[in-house]
């Protein structure tokens, strides 16, 4: 039927233009532009009319009001956000108490399963409220493994963990930094570790940071480094770079080269909480959660300590999606990765991780308060996501910067105006076409909690599709959160053997030396001088 009407439209609009040609009839021209316009209107809204619940599998958002024209808006019944484009991840955006983190992060925690059935997950939770934590056990059940960067007794990780060259290329960017003027003693560090590395890793043992530390920092434990690789069959190319090198100079004057590394490795070996960070049999190994789709929690409460860790755990899992990538990832189970409020813990190399995740099919779900967090970590990094990721979540938001931010995420749409004009006696109608925003900055401002403008992908009929709902996400049933208790203290577990030069060469006595040391480092001046 409307097919019918619109080709009885065309031909009414031809034949007026017809015979205002032939008779000179302005007002029969003007006549068929109304109808063609009409048409026009007609055929469009018949296009968008098309019914959006063809992707049958995804996260269903419930009830929303489809808002691709805003001058047309349409209720759809059990909206979907396709499991297609959940591959793709998502940005989410809202002020504290907006609904991030219940709306978002747990909403498709307690939903993964019915598009992601059998996948593992990560969440690294950046505000460090323990509520959140106890809100996702009651709506989708405890995950395998949590880890908290400040409480204790929970599960392990070792930093030292993988394959030689994996390590030194997160300790790269988790522990090595950069001058703006010169990358010297960066490069200096970096090649280092490419010496220290191997050698540790080729005993055969189980090594962690600590080992790294005191081989680094003890002239003894260098010295029985060196001893056990030459007993235990250390690639002997590796072995002869790391004797010349340890012969090559006095220990203080080639740990001098090295203090700025040992410096920001020191919180990661010593303190209340590093015991978990140096298992020689740890809980959590980031290879095989991956592998085996298993659910880890990462508790990190908003410090420098947990800053220094959150780089080194996002590190762990960027091996593994290089892994996957190189791989080939089109077989392999989503592994989605949620950055809940993460705007502080970015770090140099996190842009090329998540561009690494986008093809090895670990999804990345970032929460952010404000598009000051986005630009915090580069200008470039806020457009990459806007170009990448498919799902856009904008709950309230109230600064200006970031509310227009959030229209311009909505996009546009294509608006047809008709005009109208006399001059000198004559009529005139014109038709144009223009871009308008679909959304204004005053309409995310007004958003109660949990109320979303959602941006996404879909495809429908042979055509891809760019869909804007406006809905109030549905909350999982967390009604209970206040009865779960927090993991009990990891305590009867046996710890691991290992190389333990920590153990053997880290007294008192040695650790205030070393500690004096870094202090008189501590004067750029003085650091050039030794090097």
């Amino acid at each position: 039927m409307r097919v019918v009407s619109l080709i009885l439209l065309a031909g009414v609009a031809f034949n007026l233009f017809l015979m205002g040609w032939f008779f000179s009839a302005w007002w029969s021209v003007a006549l068929g532009v109304v109808i063609a316009a009409m048409g026009s209107v007609l055929l469009r809204r018949w296009y968008r009319s098309r019914p959006l619940q063809s992707a049958t599998a995804g996260w269903r958002i419930g009830d929303a009001i489809e808002l691709s024209n805003p001058y047309t808006p349409r209720r759809v019944n059990d909206a979907v956000l396709p499991v297609a484009y959940m591959g793709l991840g998502a940005l989410c955006l809202g002020s504290p108490k907006a609904g991030k983190t219940e709306s978002m992060l747990l909403g498709i925690l307690d939903k993964m399963e019915s598009f992601w059935p059998g996948s593992g997950y990560a969440v690294f939770e950046g505000k460090g409220d323990i509520d959140i934590y106890k809100k996702k056990v009651a709506s989708s059940g405890a995950p395998d493994y949590f880890f908290s960067s400040e409480l204790p007794g929970t599960h392990s990780v070792n930093l030292l963990d993988g394959e030689a060259n994996d390590v030194v290329d997160r300790l790269t960017h988790s522990l090595i930094g950069h001058t703006q003027s010169t990358s010297f003693y960066s490069d200096e560090q970096l090649a280092k570790l490419l010496l220290v590395v191997p050698i540790l890793k080729g005993l055969g043992m189980p090594v962690n940071l600590r080992d790294l530390y005191t081989a680094v920092a003890v002239e003894d434990a260098e010295i029985e480094l060196l001893r056990l690789a030459k007993g235990a069959g250390v690639d002997p190319v590796a072995l002869s770079m790391y004797e010349n090198w340890i012969k090559s100079d006095e220990h203080e004057n080639r740990r001098a080269v090295l203090q700025g590394l040992l410096n920001r490795l020191f919180p990661f070996v010593y303190g209340p909480h590093t015991d978990r960070l140096n298992d020689y049999a740890p809980d959590i190994k980031v290879a095989e959660i991956v592998e085996q789709g298993r659910g880890v929690y990462f508790h990190l409460p908003l410090t420098k300590f947990s800053k220094t860790v959150a780089v080194a755990l996002v590190e762990m899992f960027n091996v593994e999606a290089r892994r996957r990538q190189l791989a080939g990832a089109d077989g392999s189970e989503p592994f989605p990765l949620f950055m809940d409020d993460w705007g502080d813990f970015f770090h140099a190399n996190f842009g090329p991780f998540s561009a690494r995740c986008r093809s090895a099919a670990m999804p990345l779900f970032f929460s952010f308060q404000s598009l000051a967090q986005l630009e915090s970590v580069s200008p470039a990094f806020k457009d990459e996501l806007d170009d990448t990721i498919a799902n856009k979540i904008v709950l309230r938001v109230m600064g200006d910067s970031t509310s227009h931010y959030a229209v311009r995420l909505m996009g546009e749409y294509e608006r047809t105006e008709l005009g109208s004009s006399d001059l000198d006696g004559r009529d005139g109608v014109s038709l144009m076409n223009r871009m308008v925003f679909r959304t204004s900055s005053q309409d995310f401002k007004q958003l109660r909690p949990g109320e979303a403008y959602i941006s996404t992908l879909m495809d429908v009929a042979g055509d891809t599709l760019n869909p804007i709902f406006k809905t109030r996400l549905p909350l999982a049933d967390f009604s209970e959160w206040q009865n779960v208790a927090m993991p009990d203290p990891v305590q009867d577990k046996v710890a691991g053997r290992g190389l333990d030069l920590w153990g053997k060469y880290m007294d008192p006595a040695t650790m205030d030396a070393i500690q004096a040391e870094a202090e008189h480092l501590a004067d750029p001046e003085q650091y050039r001088e030794v090097v």
